[in-house]
């Protein structure tokens, strides 16, 4: 069995050598929330080419990690493997 995680902007502290963590989820979340959970709003960004489909495929780092690892240690007998897009990741947080 095998998986194939798809996200798009992936979003959390990352530590970028001697500078320290870099707090991306101070840009992440909010933009992740305004392209997916905004009701109609979301729809009118997620139309605008290029960046609308950017905005909502964005996941946090927890959930790209947890997918990982349940999709392939789920007692799901899935033949030919799984892949996880944006909004399949995103329900594992």
């Amino acid at each position: 069995s095998h998986a194939i995680l798809r996200p798009g902007f992936i979003y959390g502290p990352r530590m970028v050598g001697s500078v320290g963590p870099v707090p991306l989820q101070l840009v992440g979340a909010p933009v992740n929330f305004v392209g997916t959970q905004m009701g109609p709003i979301s729809s009118i960004i997620q139309s605008i080419p290029f960046v609308g489909t950017e905005c909502s495929s964005m996941v946090p780092v927890e959930a790209v990690a947890r997918a990982a690892v349940e999709s392939l240690s789920g007692d799901e007998d899935v033949v030919g493997g799984r892949i996880l897009m944006p909004e399949d990741i995103r329900k594992f947080s």
